[in-house]
């Protein structure tokens, strides 16, 4: 005869089981809300890429490119909603809806440029997005005949596609091209599974994890940037993506995308 298996025992693994179960699929959920926050960066960057090519790659043009598509993760639905939370079908018909435009430009002027400063490592000066051009190098510029800080776009076809010696040995062609890369902080909201992040990612104990981490004494993994650390003390997870794309205008060097965002 098989033994009898008692309630307590059963208990116990219940207890056991149950905080696991529950701590994987927080953690299922942060996952699914940084894989869709990294769906969105793809594109905004991309935009912001492309933005750039026809803006002499400037830094301005570039948050006007990555505001318009990063605007999906700032929009507050709930003011274009009508009651119960549908969506109204004409503009007016609830009172207090606005136009979605008005929304939509909400939503931009929400991306969390500022903020920041140097002391995150940032020069482009927010706490949240740190920017860098990755190509064409500072070096690049005025390397070509064109002016001091200009690197030219007409007549590729016909230019000498030989490096040139002191522009990072790059040809014209291949200084043409943009590369940016971008690490915007998305915020982990869902309990447990943040900390747990954060903890993992940044070595914190225990003591570090009841309050809030001070940035002077936390303790972070070597090769970790002051940009990515202090996201990571703010309880956001730095997400990272690049785009290249062929310049559609003469690049000129600015020196808001000369930081690095890993340094």
């Amino acid at each position: 005869m098989k033994p009898e298996r008692r309630s307590g025992q059963s208990s116990i693994e219940f207890l056991l089981v149950v905080p696991l179960v529950l701590a994987l699929l927080l953690l299922t959920f942060e996952f699914a809300l940084l894989y869709r926050a990294k769906l969105t960066l793809n594109l905004a960057t991309f935009e912001a890429t492309r933005a750039a090519a026809v803006g002499n790659a400037s830094f301005e043009s570039i948050q006007e490119g990555f505001s318009r598509s990063m605007a999906a993760l700032y929009i507050d639905a709930s003011r274009f909603a009508g009651p119960g939370g549908t969506v109204g079908a004409v503009v007016g018909e609830v009172t207090g809806l606005e136009p979605r435009a008005q929304v939509v430009d909400a939503g931009r002027a929400a991306v969390p440029w500022g903020g920041g400063g140097t002391t995150t490592g940032n020069v482009n000066g927010s706490d949240s997005i740190c920017v860098v051009r990755i190509n064409p190098p500072e070096e690049a510029f005025g390397s070509y005949g064109g002016p001091a800080n200009e690197i030219p776009h007409s007549n590729l076809m016909y230019r000498d596609e030989v490096a040139t010696t002191g522009a990072g040995a790059l040809s014209i062609q291949d200084a043409n091209l943009l590369q940016l890369r971008v690490v915007y902080c998305h915020p982990m909201i869902v309990p447990v599974a943040s900390t747990v992040i954060r903890s993992a990612m940044l070595g914190l104990t225990d003591s570090d994890l009841l309050g809030t981490p001070d940035a002077a004494t936390a303790q972070a993994p070597a090769g970790l940037s002051a940009f990515r650390r202090q996201c990571l003390l703010r309880g956001r997870f730095p997400l990272v993506s690049e785009s290249i794309m062929r310049m559609q205008s003469n690049a000129i060097q600015d020196p808001e995308l000369s930081g690095n965002c890993d340094g």
